[in-house]
């Protein structure tokens, strides 16, 4: 992994992202046509639930780690991704970059681990825990690089990361209260959004 381009890794994880996010498009065309098969195929295999790990289909830890189904969402990570990995894998090398991508997306799973066993029913997609780990690791590494929030509001990236753990941390708070859905129905997976910033953060810290 370290002898790879490093565009290579970044714009592999973009397309592997890009391309399941299409799959996941694609799924919801079917479902309307009254076609769930193929749908059913991708939560099989791109999220991670109880019922997948009790059958075996232990791989969707990792494809998970690529998978996100919300347009907004996918765009603002994408572009988080884009701005902030070149800088952090040059400071890491590719295989400790990509082992923290894939970390992030274990230990944001891990902090849906209760809910995913109580609710079998339900199924998680690690996309934004993998991304969120870089994102705090940046924000670790290089904390008065500045960020125009919407393009507007310039922000430090200490401060960016840190709104994000707050914000996430408030709404899984809400959520464990609620223990139903999140705030306003959103189906976003907030605690694994804190567990991923979590993870960048302690990846600073520990290497």
């Amino acid at each position: 992994l370290n002898r790879i381009p490093h565009n290579w890794i970044i714009w592999g994880v973009i397309g592997a992202n890009a391309v399941v996010f299409t799959l996941w498009g694609m799924s919801e065309t079917e479902m309307k046509n009254r076609r769930p098969q193929f749908q059913q195929w991708m939560l099989n295999n791109f999220t991670v639930s109880w019922q997948n790990l009790s059958a075996g289909r232990f791989w969707t830890v990792i494809t998970s780690a690529f998978s996100q189904m919300d347009f907004m969402h996918a765009l603002f990570n994408g572009l988080t991704f884009y701005w902030m990995a070149p800088a952090t894998l040059s400071a890491l090398g590719g295989a400790r970059f990509t082992y923290l991508y894939l970390s992030g997306a274990l230990r944001a799973l891990a902090c849906s681990g209760a809910t995913l066993y109580f609710n079998p029913h339900i199924a998680s997609l690690g996309a934004s825990g993998a991304v969120y780990s870089i994102i705090a690791t940046f924000a670790c590494m290089f904390p008065r690089t500045t960020f125009y929030l919407f393009g507007i509001a310039p922000l430090p990236a200490w401060a960016f990361v840190g709104g994000i753990l707050a914000w996430d941390g408030y709404n899984a708070w809400q959520v464990s209260q609620r223990t139903a859905t999140p705030p306003g129905g959103s189906k976003t997976n907030y605690i694994g959004h804190v567990g991923g910033v979590l993870t960048g953060i302690a990846y600073y810290l520990l290497r």
